[in-house]
């Protein structure tokens, strides 16, 4: 049985990922949600009455006949499988990298790798919630609680119905409003729901918990899938798509036997409070700690230093070399400082194009404000000077006599 087992999850997980290779290249892109919501949506609606017909089947003919069964299944599965015909579509292989190289990683756009790295997280967090609902929901409702199987299973029918529901609506949301839309509220309805499960305790609060799992499977459906073929180049997408499912089902192996030893420790509705937060956090990442989000954290960084910038180069420049002719000295002062800010701008963004990257730009940003605050606070303040000053570069030397009608005084020669 334990080498059945194993054959078959190799085998389940080979299928899940083919059939997603295959449907993605049959489809436009703006598509995707809707298609990707469709087909995981109606494998989930298969495996909710999957059990049903098992059940019946164990108690009529066996249980050998589940698996005889099963195999017929699976025969159908292949038989309409060599009906497939290949999109046309032709990926390009890169070379570099071998056989699930982690420098793929490296092929990902910068401005998407952070995505990629919280849809790993995310992935993982999803196949927590599916095998803790599946393994812990039984023993919390008949073990804790008393109801019957019967009483289970209803359950696990709003979860299946509800998953059902939200086929349309997730491929609708996905497509057109964003896949973290759809991505994120799956995490944040699977924290609520695992909030809400140990403070529920009648049959109509269980089944008002179980339509907020089926409502986060629903919306979960694709989701990280679409998300990762979105953002990765299509040379790499097998093996990127495969990695971040094969850190996911870590997940699918470690939640069952961690809340067994929970629920053994505790109880079976400690385990949901346990993986709770997990959940939360993977929402806050795809919230807060997206693409865009870190765009605009850094455009209000960036507008705040600029900002401050403007009243910051008057304080210096007034107390360096005093108010009464400022006017003057910034009319001198801005020629050059907008001859500069060009010539920077070109000079980063070659640093960019030939590097590949703007950190070493952002170093000389910053090296630039150093040196210009250290040359300031070097200098001898105006409005803190009370002798003459020791040498001509050190303050310039105004100067005003009687024929100066009240006009402004300009520096001597000096």
């Amino acid at each position: 049985v334990l080498a059945a087992q194993f054959f078959w999850g190799m085998g389940t997980s080979v299928w899940m990922l083919g059939r997603e290779i295959a449907a993605f290249d049959l489809v436009r892109a703006d598509q995707r949600g809707r298609q990707m919501s469709a087909l995981m949506g109606i494998g989930s609606t298969g495996s909710a009455f999957g059990p049903a017909i098992g059940g019946v089947l164990t108690d009529t003919l066996g249980v050998r006949s589940v698996f005889i069964a099963y195999g017929l299944i699976a025969a159908l599965v292949l038989a309409i499988s060599t009906t497939h015909r290949d999109a046309g579509v032709r990926h390009t292989r890169r070379p570099g990298g071998g056989f699930f190289s982690l420098r793929r990683f490296n092929d990902i756009p910068p401005y998407f790798r952070a995505t990629y790295l919280i849809l790993f997280f995310s992935t993982f967090g999803q196949m927590v919630r599916g095998q803790i609902t599946n393994s812990m929901l039984p023993l919390y409702s008949q073990e804790q609680l008393g109801y019957s199987a019967t009483t289970t299973g209803l359950l696990f029918s709003v979860i299946g119905i509800m998953t059902f529901v939200m086929i349309l609506p997730t491929g609708f949301i996905s497509d057109k409003i964003g896949r973290k839309w759809a991505a994120g509220p799956a995490a944040v309805f699977s924290g609520i729901g695992f909030l809400a499960f140990p403070l529920a305790e009648s049959v109509t609060a269980l089944a008002a918990v179980a339509v907020m799992i089926g409502i986060a499977n629903g919306l979960a459906l694709g989701a990280m899938t679409i998300y990762t073929y979105d953002i990765v180049p299509d040379h790499a997408r097998g093996q990127l798509q495969a990695m971040r499912r094969t850190f996911g089902e870590f997940g699918a192996v470690l939640s069952p036997p961690l809340g067994g030893i929970i629920a053994a420790a505790y109880s079976p509705s400690a385990t949901f409070w346990v993986f709770a937060p997990l959940h939360w956090l993977s929402a806050f990442l795809l919230f807060f700690v997206s693409n865009t989000a870190t765009l605009f954290a850094w455009a209000a960084y960036q507008g705040l230093v600029l900002g401050s910038f403007f009243p910051l180069h008057s304080l210096l420049s007034t107390g360096y070399f005093g108010r009464a002719h400022i006017g003057a000295i910034r009319g001198t002062m801005m020629p050059p400082s907008s001859v500069s800010r060009s010539a920077g701008a070109l000079l980063l963004g070659g640093l960019r194009d030939l590097r590949g990257s703007y950190t070493l730009s952002f170093g000389l940003v910053l090296g630039g404000w150093a040196l210009m605050a250290a040359a300031m606070s070097s200098g001898s303040s105006h409005s803190l000077q009370t002798s003459a000053p020791s040498s001509a570069w050190s303050q310039p030397n105004f100067s005003c006599s009687s024929s100066c009608n009240g006009r402004s005084p300009l520096p001597d020669s000096s």
